[in-house]
């Protein structure tokens, strides 16, 4: 397990539990209420705590809805050319596996469109240069 957390405001701080499913699935998180999965969390990380309660911001789920699944996304090539021989750039969620410590979709996105502007003004008139030099980058 591990934990990412930040400050969140005066008076509370952000903190996310991660594991690989199978670890999850091992402790039986799957399978716990709220509440439940919250207290195992709370005695896994009490050390860091503090004595500190953990708050879930997931009030209307319930079950293993309240955990977050990131779909890992594995692209060999982030530019393809289709069939009317027009490049198509992935970008955010499509090419990238997104989680809360690296930012959003959207955020990676937009980090992904400087970046393919970037190496289209870096490669003038070579359209074919920019993308491979935007695929090496990012």
């Amino acid at each position: 397990f591990q934990a990412h957390a930040y400050r969140f405001d005066d008076e509370t701080s952000t903190f996310i539990v991660g594991a690989p499913e199978e670890v999850w699935r091992a402790a039986g998180l799957e399978t716990m209420e709220k509440e439940d999965a919250i207290a195992y969390c709370e005695r896994l990380f009490a050390k860091y705590l503090d004595g500190n309660k953990l708050i879930s911001n997931a009030t209307h789920l319930r079950g293993s809805a309240q955990w977050i699944r990131f779909p890992r996304v594995v692209c060999r090539h982030w530019v393809h050319t289709n069939a009317h021989g027009t490049p198509v750039v992935l970008m955010g969620d499509a090419a990238h596996t997104a989680h809360f410590s690296i930012g959003s979709g959207t955020k990676l996105a937009l980090e992904d469109s400087i970046e393919l502007a970037r190496s289209i003004g870096q490669h003038p008139g070579d359209l074919r240069a920019a993308l491979e030099h935007y695929e090496a980058v990012r």
